[in-house]
């Protein structure tokens, strides 16, 4: 291992032996040069061990390097900030809180430590107290991204978003470089605008091209927020590579962009059967069973496991040959790789022979081995299709909005209106875990069941256009619309869904 370089032993030694205080450095911070002490080779390397260990989630490994690291000439803000979030994710917040108060001591004009105190604050909810922290942050630093990023979603998530917003657009105001570029891509992400988004992305990629990570956060942020199409702007803007295949095909099959997909997986050319069973899930995800039934028969026979039977059997009913599906699913065992995967293609397949009874079955069965979520959910829907529908809502009984949502889907399918809208009440408009369609009906249920009548059609009608396959919608409109005595409206609502309708019981919701 080479040594450390002349001018720096000699700073070295200025420090140790020179009688007088530390070497000091000027750091630059929220643009504005701040004089500091020098760190110590010491006090550098438990830092690097703690931050290593923190990545692999060895919290109190993180905890023991990072104190280590304090132990050397001089103390650090930056130091104390990691030790504090440490110790808080341990469940020690006095700790935590109590270093922070050593942090202030030491630099009043430190924005770590009022960065680590606002995400203290934000962990455990205390969303008021983490603005005024983050806040902080950035007026102490005026030019640094990560206060204005930091207050703008916490502003969010109070439902403040013109304030968050401003937030943003001030520090754009006298922002640059890729600080500014990250601050523009949030922005553009909350606003849902993929033209902004890619302009942003284009320019902290410029700026930093290191920076490709926070992009695909973004990325993933746009997918589980049910927003493909700035998704698919946001990879279009990053170098083409196979890092990013696998959320291209995503944001595509999202998008129903199916041309885009059947592109995606024409050029993915498939190593070893992991692979292949991802491109025949996207085989018939884009409605190509047949491909699929042979990508998935070769990743059978070179790994017959219980993934490679999943996807076939899955395959297999897509292309209409239920009963060699079933057939496919049905040595799938506990214990396997595709379980609960399994049995719930096992009872799609029965399903599609029509045989809901037999796929309740199946699952009650697989359910006394785990009872996993899907597998509860899957049971509520086979008892339903086999007609027992107070056995499937006893099945979803419990807390949980993914529940609350089966209920109320379960609810309008039997024609019980007033329940579903009542089950729909429950959902948490806010609940992450469920998608787009069922926040914006839960936010309309619970306006409705408020009294307040005219802003729930009002949201409703809002949704409709944006989710115009959304037929239950479009009957609980024109329901919401009569009980107003808008006749005229409902009307004109059923007409022009009623072509579209398929189930016997939607087609009935919307009178026809």
């Amino acid at each position: 291992m080479r040594g450390p370089s002349g001018a720096l032993l000699a700073l070295l030694l200025a420090g140790c032996l020179g009688g007088g205080r530390p070497p000091t450095i000027t750091r630059h911070v929220g643009g504005r040069a701040r004089p500091g002490i020098f760190v110590s080779p010491y006090s550098y390397e438990h830092f690097v061990r703690g931050e290593l260990a923190y990545q692999r989630g060895e919290l109190r490994a993180a905890a023991e390097e990072f104190r280590l690291a304090r132990a050397g000439p001089e103390d650090d803000p930056l130091l104390i900030a990691r030790l504090a979030d440490v110790m808080d994710r341990l469940g020690r917040e006095d700790e935590a809180m109590a270093l922070l108060a050593q942090g202030d001591a030491l630099d009043a004009e430190s924005e770590l430590i009022a960065l680590a105190r606002g995400t203290l604050h934000e962990r455990h909810g205390r969303l008021d107290e983490a603005a005024e922290a983050f806040s902080r942050a950035a007026a102490i630093a005026p030019r640094s991204e990560a206060g204005p990023l930091a207050l703008s979603r916490v502003l969010r998530a109070q439902d403040r978003d013109e304030e968050a917003d401003a937030t943003l657009e001030r520090f754009l105001d006298r922002g640059e470089g890729a600080g500014a570029a990250r601050a523009r891509l949030a922005l553009a992400v909350e606003r849902r605008d993929p033209v902004a988004a890619a302009q942003a992305v284009r320019a902290l990629l410029e700026a930093a091209p290191a920076r490709a990570d926070e992009v695909r956060e973004a990325v993933e942020v746009a997918l589980t927020t049910d927003h493909p199409e700035l998704a698919l702007e946001l990879l279009e803007a990053l170098p083409a590579g196979e890092e990013d295949r696998e959320r291209r095909l995503r944001a595509a099959l999202l998008a129903g962009d199916r041309d885009r997909a059947e592109g995606i997986l024409a050029r993915w050319m498939p190593e070893g059967p992991a692979e292949l069973l991802r491109v025949a899930e996207g085989y018939v995800a884009v409605g190509m069973p047949e491909r699929a039934v042979e990508l998935a028969r070769v990743a059978t026979a070179a790994d017959g496991g219980g993934p490679a039977r999943r996807v076939l059997s899955e395959a297999l009913r897509a292309s209409g040959r239920v009963g060699e599906a079933a057939w496919t699913a049905a040595p799938i065992a506990p214990g396997s790789q595709a379980w609960p995967e399994g049995p719930l293609a096992l009872a799609a397949a029965l399903r599609a022979a029509a045989r809901p009874g037999l796929a309740a079955e199946v699952l009650s069965r697989a359910r006394r081995t785990r009872d996993a979520p899907a597998l509860r959910l899957a049971h509520a829907d086979a008892l339903a299709a086999a007609g027992a529908l107070d056995s499937a809502l006893a099945v979803l009984e419990g807390d949980g909005p993914t529940f609350g949502v089966a209920r109320a889907r379960l609810l309008e399918r039997a024609g019980r209106a007033d329940a579903a809208a009542a089950a729909w009440a429950t959902v948490p408009a806010d609940a992450a875990e469920v998608d787009a369609t069922a926040r914006a009906r839960a936010r309309v249920e619970t306006l409705w069941a408020r009294g307040e009548h005219d802003a729930a059609i009002d949201g409703l009608t809002e949704h409709v256009a944006r989710a115009p396959e959304d037929l239950w919608a479009r009957a609980r409109l024109a329901a919401m619309l009569r009980a107003e005595g808008e006749d005229g409206r409902a009307r004109e609502i059923t007409e022009a869904a009623l072509p579209l309708a398929v189930e016997p019981a939607l087609r009935r919701a919307l009178g026809g």
